[in-house]
């Protein structure tokens, strides 16, 4: 207590559905203060996204400090420091410039990506505005900032937000891979599994809604593990369809990889198997900002190469109807000398 006269506990996950802090002290004896998503954003009587504790520490006291952590179904990740108020308001100023950043890179490509749309009516296109929309939702939930921002009232969303978009953004996701690699025309096989998990997905989306905690357990696991087997299923049959000359599938595959390595890095830090530092902090986030700039590239390349194929199937038309008017021509040229040639017999006759 000698270092700083109010020194401040941070627990720096967001997404905790219970923190409560009980300091018993010598001298002031027995305090404590609840937090958790449980509770609206304002009974936190601050406005940091993440758990901030004011320590009221007398010099020369002795206090023991407990935090009771608690947590249902999504991350249980636990990152702990000890400073100064001013030193976690310089960390959380520095997060909302970077996530500003983040944010406003995804709202550009929404934006880019509805002027696609808008211009060419594609199904393909409005599949990947859902997955963007869904996408944004979800880091929004998952850093904190929707609750401090949008939704500070809503305990449900709070709780909720999380495995609703991620359920959602990847059932998008899971048809736009469908649709954009054809995977009915190229692997039929695939494609009829895909739509089994697509379907699952789907009862995963309303299991999310229950607010029942069995239930909701079950849900953010199911999307886990039905995420874990997309990524194995969907990267194999884009290097397959990719050899079948479909040139789009590269920045597909390109995408998924740094999505896959995101996730994997998400995930083994949340589980206390990475350390915790700016690139498996921010890891996610990268891999997410990545992914979305090459399936943005392979939506505008798909486009590019539908237009070069679209340029030579007329190409081929206009062949194709240029020889069929030479040999018309021909023909009635043929036909032509045949009735000169029977007229001069017929004339010759008479």
């Amino acid at each position: 207590t000698s270092q700083w006269k109010a020194p401040v506990i941070e627990v720096a996950n967001p997404n905790l559905d219970v923190v409560n802090l009980y300091v018993f002290s010598k001298k002031t004896g027995r305090h404590k203060k609840l937090m958790g998503d449980l509770m609206p954003f304002s009974a936190r009587g601050n406005n940091f996204k993440n758990y901030h504790f004011a320590l009221q520490l007398l010099p020369n006291d002795s206090s023991l400090i407990f935090i009771n952590v608690q947590n249902s179904g999504e991350q249980f990740h636990v990152p702990m420091s000890i400073g100064k108020a001013s030193y976690f308001e310089d960390v959380e100023s520095d997060e909302q410039l970077i996530f500003g950043v983040y944010f406003g890179f995804i709202l550009f490509v929404l934006l880019l990506n509805g002027f696609f749309y808008y211009v060419l009516k594609e199904k393909t296109t409005l599949l990947y505005l859902g997955y963007l929309l869904c996408l944004l939702f979800l880091q929004l939930s998952l850093t904190g900032f929707g609750f401090k921002y949008f939704w500070p009232n809503s305990v449900f969303l709070a709780n909720h937000a999380s495995p609703i978009s991620a359920s959602i953004s990847m059932f998008f996701l899971l048809v736009f891979s469908q649709e954009f690699l054809n995977t009915k025309r190229f692997i039929p096989k695939v494609n009829r599994f895909v739509n089994v998990l697509k379907y699952f997905l789907l009862l995963v989306v309303f299991m999310a809604w229950i607010d029942i905690n069995a239930i909701y357990v079950f849900a953010v696991v199911s999307i886990n593990v039905l995420s874990v087997i997309f990524i194995f299923i969907v990267v194999p049959a884009a290097i397959y369809i990719l050899r079948q000359k479909f040139k789009p599938a590269r920045f597909f595959i390109t995408a998924f990889i740094f999505l896959a390595t995101s996730v994997f890095l998400f995930v083994l830090k949340n589980a206390g198997l990475l350390p915790s530092n700016p690139f498996t902090n921010y890891g996610f986030q990268i891999g997410s900002a990545l992914e979305v700039l090459l399936l943005t590239l392979a939506v505008i390349d798909k486009f590019r190469q539908f237009r070069i194929d679209s340029f030579n199937s007329l190409q081929e038309l206009n062949d194709l109807k240029t020889e069929a008017n030479i040999e018309l021509e021909r023909k009635v040229e043929e036909r032509t000398n045949q009735i000169n040639e029977q007229k001069v017999v017929l004339e010759s006759q008479n």
